[in-house]
């Protein structure tokens, strides 16, 4: 996959830059240094300058297998092919810094586009028209990135528009533009819980196929959403309490009036729930026969 992408990066025509998630790495600056490249901070505030995103210019392109193999499979990058420089490609991603979403009121609301998180970026590109990846793309010929959710190599060209669809300002999405990312993050969120599954109980669901293990995950995060479940931790802890009981953990005595007590969070009942099934299996399994 990292040669995947490095071949696209080396075959960009213009100037090609790197946009790097300083959330990611323990001390960006030090880190991208000691590969012999400069991350510049887009946001000279202290938290800008630790956990902000990072631009990196690449003067010779050699540079950029030492910043891939560094990355590895965090998808902490998004790079760029910009026929400017530098500093107009800086303006360009503080001017994209929020976008504009419905609320749940009928209204407007503007929120923090994580544009440096390389999920991100594939997920929004993914469902903009026309229009609107002109104007995220600005002066860009091409964004490119590695994804980790799911793992792929990600290629934006730019489409060939008119100047004028190059407008200012926030993108604005519409409702059926943000329900659609919601969905892609639902998807995507219903693969990771599988894949959790499949590396922490593999005795428990290695005789399901990759759909119906998902079908499972599926019913089991809806029955959770109506009991109060929030955390794709705790969706992950319910699916396999689910699948101890072939789907049937609510019907066991008393565990929706448990659920539902109000003593603790549902997510938190989860958790202990689990913990309850391990030290019983756990003490069966010391039992002399």
């Amino acid at each position: 996959m990292a040669d995947e992408l490095h071949a696209l990066l080396t075959d960009m025509p213009d100037h090609l830059f790197a946009v790097v998630d300083g959330a990611f790495f323990d001390d960006i600056a030090t880190e991208v240094a000691a590969i012999g490249l400069e991350a510049q901070p887009l946001y000279e505030s202290e938290e800008g300058r630790r956990v902000g995103p990072h631009l990196i210019a690449f003067r010779e392109r050699a540079a950029l297998a030492s910043l891939l193999t560094h990355i590895g499979s965090r998808p902490a990058a998004v790079f760029w092919s910009w026929t400017g420089q530098a500093s107009t490609l800086r303006r360009h991603l503080r001017s994209n810094a929020m976008i504009d979403i419905p609320d749940n009121e009928g209204g407007r609301e503007s929120v923090l586009l994580r544009y440096a998180d390389a999920n991100v970026v594939a997920s929004l590109l993914d469902i903009l028209d026309a229009a609107q990846r002109a104007q995220f793309m600005g002066e860009a010929s091409a964004i490119s990135m590695r994804t980790s959710d799911p793992v792929r190599t990600r290629f934006f060209p730019v489409a060939p528009q008119n100047g004028e669809l190059r407008r200012g300002g926030f993108l604005r999405l519409s409702p059926e533009q943000l329900a659609a990312t919601s969905a892609a993050h639902l998807e995507r969120s219903r693969h990771r819980v599988a894949a959790t599954l499949r590396r922490g109980a593999p005795d428990q669901v290695d005789a399901y196929s990759e759909d119906k293990l998902l079908e499972i995950v599926t019913a089991s995060e809806e029955q959770g959403r109506r009991i109060g479940i929030r955390s794709e931790r705790s969706h992950a802890r319910w699916a396999y309490l689910n699948i101890l009981t072939q789907g049937r953990v609510l019907e066991q005595p008393g565990v929706l009036d448990y659920m539902q007590d109000g003593k603790a969070s549902p997510d938190r009942k989860v958790d202990l729930m689990l913990r309850s099934v391990i030290v019983a299996a756990r003490r069966g399994a010391e039992r002399p026969v």
